[in-house]
């Protein structure tokens, strides 16, 4: 019997994912209930906390060479754009900035992560 070691690390990856999932919720929920800023900082704080571990994932993925996008890249964007979201919502809820301004920062860290993702040599 062989030990298949791409399927046990896809498996602890996606534990550690889950885990920050739920440590995500139960930190949203105690943001939430002390300050007060309603129930849609439950959503913005899991977006930032997924978004930081995708993208801390992605840098110690191993980048593989092959025509579909390697798992690394999936992270980071993924990551990134959670995280970019999260943080723009919270900043609108604690600000007075109009909404505008928030999408224009969306786009250019977006704009950002594209220009990233077209010079970087990891697959």
């Amino acid at each position: 019997m062989t030990v298949d070691n791409n399927r046990l690390n896809t498996r602890r990856s996606y534990g550690v994912l889950a885990g920050v999932i739920i440590a995500s919720l139960a930190l949203g929920l105690i943001i939430w209930k002390v300050s007060g800023y309603g129930p849609q900082s439950i959503v913005y704080t899991m977006f930032v906390m997924i978004g930081v571990y995708l993208l801390t994932a992605s840098f110690f993925q191993e980048a593989q060479l092959d025509f579909a996008p390697s798992e690394s890249s999936f992270y980071l964007v993924i990551g990134t754009l959670l995280a970019t979201v999260g943080a723009l919502g919270f900043v609108d809820l604690m600000t007075d900035i109009e909404m505008w301004i928030l999408v224009v920062v969306f786009i250019l860290v977006f704009a950002l992560l594209i220009i990233y993702r077209s010079v970087s040599k990891k697959g």
